[in-house]
Formats: C-alpha cells, structure tokens, sequence
C-alpha cells in the first residue's frame, strides 16, 4: 500500500463527498446527472463560441505564450529552489 506524504493529510477532496451523497440519491431512485467528474459535452453542454475561437487560434500559433511548461524548472532556477528555506529536495 502506498503511504500519503504527512504534508498532505489535512487535505479534503470535497467532490469526492458530493459523488457519495448523489450515488445515494441514485439508489433512492432519484435522477442524478454527473457534471462534476468527466465531460459535460456528454450531457449536451458545448462551451460558448466567444471562448472556443480564440482557443483555436491560440493553439494553431506556436509562440511562447501558447506552449506548456516544462514539468521541471531551468537547473539554474532548481537549484534555487532546492536552496530555498523549508525545501526538503534531496538532488
């Protein structure tokens, strides 16, 4: 079994509460639908076209504004952060 990070055990997923109560709802009878968790295009929602446009552009233009990030900061800036007070980063 993996064992949570002691830093993380006052953490509360809340939606993970709402999906209980409304799985209860369900076996009581009553109609859930699950917008919560998942893709709410499934259930006939579609984002407004005043958002998707500029979506697209933005993704078709390969400049450094549209791109993700690197998962790991420049060794030069991890070095910092491994310095910094309070890191508990091993290298």
């Amino acid at each position: 079994m993996i064992q949570s990070a002691q830093r993380i055990e006052n953490y509360h997923y809340a939606i993970r509460h709402l999906v209980g109560a409304a799985e209860a709802l369900t076996r009581a009878g009553r109609e859930v639908i699950y917008l919560n968790i998942g893709d709410p295009q499934v259930y006939g929602f579609r984002p407004p076209e005043h958002i998707v446009e500029p979506v697209i552009r933005a993704s078709r233009i390969a400049s450094p504004g549209t791109r993700t990030r690197p998962a790991s900061p420049k060794p030069e800036k991890r070095s910092r952060l491994c310095d910094a007070p309070g890191s508990t980063d091993q290298r």
